[in-house]
This record gives structure tokens, sequence and C-alpha cells, in this order.
């Protein structure tokens, strides 16, 4: 292929054949690069993209070391674009014989070589600063995809000021309405590649306000469509000293605090931070994030000012660029509701407004935090950041228990006067074929202090049922004495002063909740609410596991029923179904990352009630 076009998939109707292995080459002349601009990827998903892909290689032939990426999967809503460091470029598609979707679409650009003026690499570690340049000419060229990765030294970050622009933003009608700048526009994201956070996208002719990096590098990126074409940007690059500390990393029992900068005072308009958590006390041992203050605007989705949260070991995004090492396999075609993700944060979480955000826990022993602080008159965040010990107390309304070791466990979760708590097992393992005896492992729940009421002592594989407390204090107790045993349990916990069981807060990104005194029958003539939030940047999505509330001879529009209302920007209730006995309910995506439950019972309740879980899901 020796002139711009397109490739793609060979169809078989609304499908890709199987059992095809095909090659392209691509040579553009010697002064230009080759841009690969996916407009369509919907192929078999797997882990390692094994199965079905497309292998993309630098150069004129397949070499592995110089492999660009490998796709697979569905990247409808992460479609990406390669470019070659050579002119020339190798495409290689192979299908297996079994699961085939709509396969891909693929345009090829030649555009301007690195020498021309398209793109390259910006070394801010000679100089403090540098004119920048979208292109050398008066006027920018159609169908353009440049790419620039500028670096400076370590414990510095990059301030980009754009002096002029003239960017041409020609509506594009196959673009997603959302879009913002769907023509020509220039793309800047915060860190070493096409995947870093995404800071903005410019357009128009209206100067912006300066971008200010977390880290040491910026990549940018410029894009003309071919419709119009302008004067494109100037801009400059400088050197600053950081304006965030340096997080110290754990290695003791030692919790560490974490503060936006200038804290507690107003942080400065246009803060960006990026902080790596790591603990070195354990290779397998969780983190664990509590915040003590928060004040941030409040915006709905967290658009502008934030802190995201990211488990490293389970980002779905990659802030460095393409190499050898790269593979992108999207996401599975299947729903994934039936997917508990209980504990295991797999996605990035937002947080905003001034509320304090729920407890976090890792999965691994590094966790990203990301501090982005554009609207002045706010304090930031202040948040501890230790290793998930069990010996603590709780005094939050509601929160998450998760335990993982065979270390003996002391807890103490203590609620306001006149309130009584609610514990919901998420997920349990502690086995033990001696029926809890010494020599085994144990778990055990007292009421009240631990001098209290021997309330419940559990080991078992089978998830427990819930345990409602008489009083405003629980204490928990777990231990084995087995060196090679492992024990594991996660615990949603929400407190009440409407009777014991009934409703309650609850705020994570995944958990679990009952009826009042589930599995036992509730003969009580009241009205029981359960608010269930998760981060703003999420869905929340509810499902019931088990259902039994009578007969549908029992059902009536004034009690006997279970109601679940959206959740209005207003804080309205928008009532979205009402669940009898005899029904089935399907699992439920809210309109947004909140919902009330609210359970209506009488005295001639019968049924053992019923189990929901909830988690976020990505909008």
């Amino acid at each position: 292929m020796r002139a711009p076009g397109e490739i793609k998939s060979l169809m078989n109707g609304a499908e890709y054949f199987g059992g095809v292995n095909c090659l392209w080459k691509i040579e553009a002349p010697p002064d230009q690069s080759i841009v690969l601009r996916f407009e369509k990827f919907e192929l078999e998903y797997s882990y390692r993209c094994i199965y079905d892909s497309v292998k993309i290689f630098d150069g004129p032939e397949e070499d592995d070391e110089k492999r660009l990426a490998l796709f697979c999967g569905n990247l409808t809503e992460q479609l990406q674009i390669v470019k070659s460091n050579s002119s020339s470029m190798v495409v290689h598609f192979y299908t297996d014989n079994s699961r085939h979707f709509g396969g891909f679409l693929a345009k090829v650009l030649f555009v301007k070589s690195v020498e021309a003026g398209c793109g390259g690499t910006i070394d801010l570690t000679t100089t403090q600063s540098y004119s920048f340049r979208t292109q050398k000419g008066s006027t920018y060229d159609s169908l353009e995809d440049c790419h620039w990765n500028v670096i400076a030294d370590a414990g510095k970050n990059i301030k980009f000021t754009i002096n002029s622009i003239d960017v041409r933003n020609a509506t594009n009608r196959t673009a997603r309405s959302d879009n913002k700048c769907t023509g020509d526009y220039l793309e800047v994201r915060d860190g070493g590649g096409p995947f870093a956070e995404l800071i903005d996208r410019y357009c128009g002719n209206q100067i912006p306000r300066p971008v200010l990096s977390s880290t040491r590098s910026l990549w940018i990126r410029f894009m003309s469509d071919g419709t119009l074409e302008g004067a494109g940007i100037t801009g400059t690059l400088e050197v600053v000293n950081a304006l965030c500390s340096v997080a110290p990393h754990l290695n003791s029992e030692k919790k560490l605090v974490l503060t936006s900068p200038n804290y507690p005072n107003n942080y400065q308009q246009g803060t960006r931070c990026r902080w790596q958590l790591q603990s070195f006390k354990s290779s397998i041992e969780r983190m664990r994030i509590q915040f003590l203050d928060f004040d941030m605007p409040e915006s709905g989705t967290c658009e502008n000012d934030f802190l995201q949260i990211t488990d490293v070991q389970n980002r779905k995004y990659i802030d460095e660029g393409f190499g050898e090492n790269f593979i992108l396999n999207g996401h599975n075609q299947q729903s994934s509701y039936g997917d508990s993700s209980y504990n295991t944060p797999s996605t990035s979480y937002k947080y905003c407004g001034n509320s304090l955000p729920h407890d976090y826990y890792s999965y691994s022993t590094e966790i990203e935090v990301m501090f982005n602080g554009i609207t002045p008159g706010h304090r930031g965040f202040k948040l501890e950041y230790s290793s998930a010990s069990c010996d603590r107390n709780y005094t939050g309304e509601q929160g998450r228990i998760i335990h993982e070791s065979i270390d003996d466990c002391w807890m103490t979760i203590t609620a306001p006067p006149n309130h009584t708590i609610s514990l919901y097992f998420n997920q349990f393992m502690i086995y033990d074929p001696e029926m809890c005896t010494k020599s085994a492992l144990q778990a055990s729940v007292f009421d009240g202090g631990f001098n209290g009421t021997l309330t419940a002592t559990l080991c078992s594989t089978a998830l427990p049922n819930p345990i409602f407390s008489t009083e405003n204090k629980l204490s928990l107790h777990s231990w084995t004495e087995w060196p090679t045993s492992f024990e594991y349990y996660d615990i949603t916990y929400t407190t009440t002063d409407k009777g014991r069981g009934c409703g309650g807060r609850i705020y994570n990104y995944a958990g679990s909740f009952s009826s009042p005194l589930y599995p036992n029958e509730y003969r009580n003539s009241t009205v029981c609410t359960w608010d269930i939030s998760v981060p703003r940047s999420l869905k929340l999505v509810l499902e019931f596991t088990v259902f039994d509330i009578g007969t549908r001879n029992n059902c009536n529009p004034n009690f006997n029923n279970v109601e679940i209302y959206d959740v209005t920007k207003t804080g309205e209730l928008d009532l979205a179904n009402i669940y009898c006995g005899g029904d089935e309910p399907a699992p439920y995506q809210a309109t947004s990352n909140r919902l009330v439950v609210k359970y209506i019972s009488s005295m001639n309740n019968v049924g053992t009630g019923w189990k929901a879980t909830f988690k976020g899901q990505d909008s």
C-alpha cells in the first residue's frame, strides 16, 4: 500500500470471517510518517489477545522488537491512533474459527515527519523554556496527526501556556455529541504518551488558561481533519518547580498523611498533583485510605476539580506510549452485571464535593492519587494512608472491613447512642474442619465490648447471614493457630436508629445489604430506607440475590413491597420500580451513582426477606 486510504477486516455479513491471516505492508514517501487512525474496532476479547487480534509493527517487516501495539476486544469507546517512527508500517490481522464480531476499519494517513516539524521529543532537561508551534508554515495542512513528547528533569513539572490559537473546529457528524472539538484540535495529556490522563482538548480562537503537568512529562497531539485549516497554535513550554510534596513510602504500621498543596489553606488555581503511594511492608498486604477532610466544588461528574484514586495493578489506562510490550484488550462483549467485583477496585474513582469519601482498600501495594484543582476558594483534602491493618476502631456511620492474612484481628465498631449496627458479609473464607475450636480458624462477634455477650462464632467457606446488633457497639475478633492458614473476609456495615437492621446509608464502590433480621421473618409495620451510593464517575448497579417476601396475594400498594428510587441532580426521589412477593427482580442500573431502596413492611410479613448487592459500573 503506497497511498493513503483505509484497511478493514474481511466481512461475512455483519461479522468478520474466521480463519483469516491478513497482512498489510504500508510504505509512505521517505520524508513522511504513517498514521493508522481506527474508526471502528470490535474483535473477540481475550486477556493477552491470543485469539483474534490486530498487530502493528514499525518498519517494513514483522519484527517483535519493533511491535507498536497489539489490539483485541471492543475498543469502541477508546478508538486508537498509532503513528510510525519511520516511513513504513506492517498491520497483521488474525482470527481463529470461533466467536466473530463487527470487525475493524482504519484510515491510513501519510503525514509530515518529525524533521518537517510534525511531532517529536521536546527535551526540557537542558533548557528552561521552549517556543512551541504546531507547524512551521503560516497555516497547518489538512489530515495532519502530530505527536510531541515533552520531558523535564525529575522533580520538575511543565507549564504550557498557549499564546495564540486558530484551530478550525468543523462539526464532525459521526462523532459523539458530547465530544469537545470534533474537527481540528490540540490535545494535551498529563504524562508520557497517548494513554496518559487527558487534561483537555483545544480548538477555536479563545486562548485557554495555562496547563500545569503533575509529572515531569506532557504529551501533545495536534490533529486536523481536512475540512478547514487555520494558523494553528503557538505557545511556551516552561520548566517549573513541583507544587506537590513527595509521598513517603510505608514501611511499618504507622499511618502517613497526605494533603493537597497549601492545606489547610486554599489550593492554588490550576494545581495538578500525582502521587504514588507504595507499601514495602508486605508484598501481599492491601493499602487503606481514610479521608479526614474534603472540600472541593460540587460537580455531578467531577469534571474540573477532583481527586482520583487508581489501584495501579488493576488500572485500565496506561500513561506511557506504544511499544513491544503494549497490549490493549478492550473489554468483553458480554454484560458485566454478573461480576460482583466486591474486593477488587478495578477502575479509577473520582471524588469531589464536600462530603467525606468512603474508606478505600487497594488490591495491590501501590495506589496512584491524582489531584486536579481548578476553582479557587477551596481547601482540598487531607487523608491518611496505611497498610490495611485489622486492629482498629470504626466510628463512622457506615464503612467496609476487608481482611486477608493469618494475623489475629481485634476490631470494634461504635455507633452513636440509640443506634444499632448491621453487618453484611460480601465474601468470607475461614475454613475449620474442627467446628471452630481453638485448633482451627475462628471469628467471633461480641455484642457490646469484648467482654459482652458472644453473638456468633463463624468458620466456613459459605457466606454467613447478616448480623444485627442490639446495642451501639460490636466487637470482632478473628484468629487462627495454624501458621499456614489463610483467612479472608469482606464486610459492609451500616448504622441505623430505626430498629435492628432497618435501613442505613452505604457509600462504597461495592457492597451488600439485606432486609431487617434476614433470614428471619420481620413482622413490623415500618418503612426502612437504605441510601446507597458509589463514586460519582460510576453508575450504580443493584442486584437482588434473594427475594422472598411472600406471594402476589400479599402484595399491597401501601405495604409488603420494595421500592427502588433514582435520585435526581436536585436530590429528589424518582420512583423506578416496585417489587412484590413472587417477583424476580432483574439487575437494575441507576441513572446516577446513587439510589434509594425502601422496604414497606407490615405485621403480616412472610418469607425470609431479601438480600441485595451493589457495585459501581462505568457509565
